[in-house]
């Protein structure tokens, strides 16, 4: 603690609290081109196959045939979309975050640990990158590009609103 009796932070996203949904946006648009600059150096720049134990036989929906990996994909996004749906409007920690996201100095005068949903956050952002870059990648393969992929999704995003799933959806 300081003089003023604030716990300092020790997070690297530090700096990005305050600030407008844009600057946290770009700056994680800077972060992402700044791995993927660094990602040919540590990992080579081939394309890899993320192969899945899901097998290869395409499963017949009647309309369309679909490989095991889009079903997967399918599955589990309607998991994640239900998952966050409720997280964000029933528990507890889901309405701090929306909250945090709304406002953060009110959230922060409310008693909320704003650093700790930053942290949330990205760990969220994460874990559901890493989900959707397996599924992607044991698709089409991994390669420097694969980060690109975040980028087309952007619009969708804001076309659908930036702090509605459903919308995001719709959107896409």
């Amino acid at each position: 603690r300081n003089v003023t009796g604030v716990q300092p932070c020790a997070l690297p996203i530090c700096p990005l609290l305050g600030r407008p949904v844009v600057a946290v946006i770009m700056a994680t648009i800077g972060l992402a081109a700044v791995l993927r600059g660094l990602t040919p150096v540590i990992f080579g720049g081939e394309t890899r196959a993320v192969p899945l134990p899901i097998g290869d036989e395409p499963i017949d929906l009647g309309i369309a045939t679909l490989s095991p990996v889009q079903v997967l994909g399918s599955i589990t996004t309607l998991i994640l979309f239900v998952g966050f749906s409720w997280f964000f409007k029933k528990s507890r920690m889901g309405v701090a975050m929306r909250a945090v996201a709304d406002n953060q100095q009110v959230a922060q005068a409310m008693g909320i640990n704003v650093e700790r949903y930053f942290a949330l956050a990205w760990a969220m952002a994460g874990i559901v990158s890493a989900l959707g870059g397996i599924i992607w990648g044991s698709m089409l393969g991994v390669d420097v590009h694969l980060a690109l992929v975040g980028l087309k999704v952007f619009p969708v995003v804001i076309l659908g609103g930036l702090d509605s799933i459903g919308g995001a959806l719709i959107g896409g």
